[in-house]
């Protein structure tokens, strides 16, 4: 996964789907940080602890904006039950789509 292909697909998620609200970008960029940090592999491992604190909001939203995020289709969320081992996080972009916007409408401005 290439970084040009993940922000254009949250940045149109964020103008046209109206399931999306500042707690999900907040958690997308926080997931976003720490891919960057880690040298952009091609999934992140890591704790909603950590991803709440550098997002700011609370464990419980964080947990709710991971699972949305998921079931949205902007990421693949795989949640460790192990403490010892991180969730797996993979950002997604539609097959379908070779502008990345995966199935999200289209709408002009």
């Amino acid at each position: 996964m290439k970084l040009e292909g993940t922000l254009p697909r949250i940045f149109h998620g964020l103008r046209y789907d109206h399931r999306l609200g500042m707690s999900h970008l907040a958690v997308y960029m926080a997931l976003m940080e720490q891919w960057y940090t880690d040298g952009f592999q091609e999934h992140l491992e890591t704790y909603a602890r950590t991803t709440a604190r550098l997002a700011k909001v609370s464990l419980a939203t964080c947990y709710g904006c991971l699972s949305d995020l998921d079931c949205y289709g902007y990421i693949s969320y795989q949640a460790s039950f192990d403490p010892r081992i991180g969730s797996r996080i993979e950002f997604k972009i539609g097959p379908d789509d070779p502008r990345g916007q995966g199935g999200l409408p289209i709408r002009p401005d």
